[in-house]
């Protein structure tokens, strides 16, 4: 499994969590698998709201910063 980067759960009712994974000088797209794949929302699935998943990455070369987001509605986060 592992671990997010960061985590928001907001306070009040109605708000989706948010979970962030962060990369350096790989993609926004990859970070955003890494959180996908690792299932990080199922630590979440007793909260009862959707979750944002944000994909960050930060290009050296660049100096750019690169985001993905993807919603995922609470009745697809596992009750496992």
């Amino acid at each position: 499994r592992g671990f997010a980067d960061m985590a928001f759960i907001p306070k009040h009712s109605g708000l989706p969590a948010i979970i962030v994974e962060l990369k350096w000088d790989k993609s926004a797209a990859m970070a955003l698998k890494q959180a996908a794949t690792k299932r990080y929302a199922d630590a979440l699935r007793g909260a009862n709201t959707d979750v944002l998943l944000v994909g960050v990455n930060y290009s050296q070369e660049t100096k750019q910063h690169t985001c993905k987001i993807l919603r995922i509605p609470s009745s697809d986060i596992c009750s496992c």
